[in-house]
């Protein structure tokens, strides 16, 4: 903190005390979001309930996103069209989904038929 104080007062400082200040200013977030968090957890449930939800798809999302983007550019369709761009985003999300509830299901049938030695 010793070091955040120093960069507000003199605003030029040495390289150390630069890297030193970066790297308390990011201890300094982390410490600040976990406050924050821990004081509206039980006001903004439903926003963390969405932020967990959307991490929990979110590499499946970007994997399928890239493959169907790359796909749309092979056959030709003009992604820089905001409209072609918004229907691929609509659609990839319910199929991201339904894709993961399949490969879970699968998980559980492969995981009840398999025996432990």
């Amino acid at each position: 903190m010793f070091s955040v104080f120093l960069k507000i007062i003199f605003g030029k400082t040495n390289f150390v005390l630069n890297r030193s200040f970066y790297g308390y200013y990011g201890i300094f977030l982390i410490f600040a979001y976990v406050l924050i968090r821990k004081k509206v957890q039980d006001r903004w449930k439903g926003l963390f309930s969405l932020l967990t939800l959307a991490g929990k798809y979110s590499l499946e999302l970007y994997i399928a996103h890239t493959f169907v983007k790359n796909f749309m550019v092979w056959v030709g369709l003009p992604i820089q069209n905001p409209l072609i761009y918004l229907s691929h985003i609509v659609i990839m999300i319910p199929f991201v989904f339904c894709l993961v509830k399949i490969l879970e299901i699968l998980d559980n049938v492969g995981r009840a038929h398999t025996s432990v030695i």
